[in-house]
């Protein structure tokens, strides 16, 4: 359990306040990510963790009659569950089993595909001038691997996508700014399975610097791009 602590508590930290620090108390109605065997309802008010540790502030108070996704079972008094803020969009987080109802489908069951979260939230156009562009990332692990971030102005609202070697490109469901860190949030195949992460793209000059996370992973996967000419 320790190992799985500190692996969700690196996410934490590669996504800092953008991501997981915006914290209330008051209740709020909260939708799933998607309908299907996981969602499931909350029976309760329900306060929302970003690790499964009921001592921290809520990231969020779930309001009775909430709908949210299973993710995955921690232990016997927790799960991991997501669902969409209507303040932040997609999040993820840790709720005491006690609060839930049981879902149709088991904890820890391959989701269905997420659509993207609404785009409230992301930086404006101007606030994400110096990452827009093709970055094409050679990447310290696995080594020598690649991948290409796009991120681009779509009618007035930031706009990104994350390419995995040759794979088509994952549509960025979250984009956030940090002060000088974007970052992204996706959902990426791991093992067949559909699997949450974390980008956070700082630069320093012409170099962006990437560091990726895994829910659970031990290992932050880390890479630098120059962007790509005339784009």
């Amino acid at each position: 359990m320790q190992r799985r602590l500190l692996a969700f508590a690196a996410v934490s930290a590669i996504a800092g306040t953008a991501v997981f620090a915006q914290s209330t108390s008051a209740p709020v109605l909260l939708r799933p990510e998607h309908y299907g065997p996981t969602a499931t309802t909350v029976n309760a008010d329900a306060p929302i963790y970003v690790m499964p540790d009921a001592s921290r502030a809520p990231l969020r108070v779930a309001k009775k009659g909430s709908r949210v996704n299973v993710i995955e079972a921690f232990d016997a008094d927790w799960w991991s569950i997501g669902f969409i803020d209507p303040e932040f969009g997609q999040r993820r987080g840790y709720v005491e089993t006690q609060y839930l109802r049981k879902p149709v489908a088991p904890a820890g069951a391959a989701p269905e595909e997420i659509p993207p979260a609404p785009p409230g939230g992301r930086p404006t156009p101007a606030d994400a001038t110096a990452f827009m562009g093709t970055w094409n990332f050679v990447m310290e692990n696995p080594p020598n691997s690649e991948q290409t971030i796009r991120v681009w102005d779509q009618n007035g609202v930031v706009t990104a996508t994350l390419q995995i070697g040759s794979f088509p490109p994952n549509d960025i469901t979250g984009v956030f700014k940090d002060g000088d860190v974007l970052v992204l949030t996706t959902t990426v195949r791991e093992n067949g399975l559909p699997i949450w992460a974390v980008i956070a793209l700082t630069l320093e000059g012409d170099t962006m610097t990437m560091a990726q996370m895994l829910p659970h992973s031990q290992t932050i996967k880390r890479g630098t791009a120059h962007r790509a000419a005339g784009l």
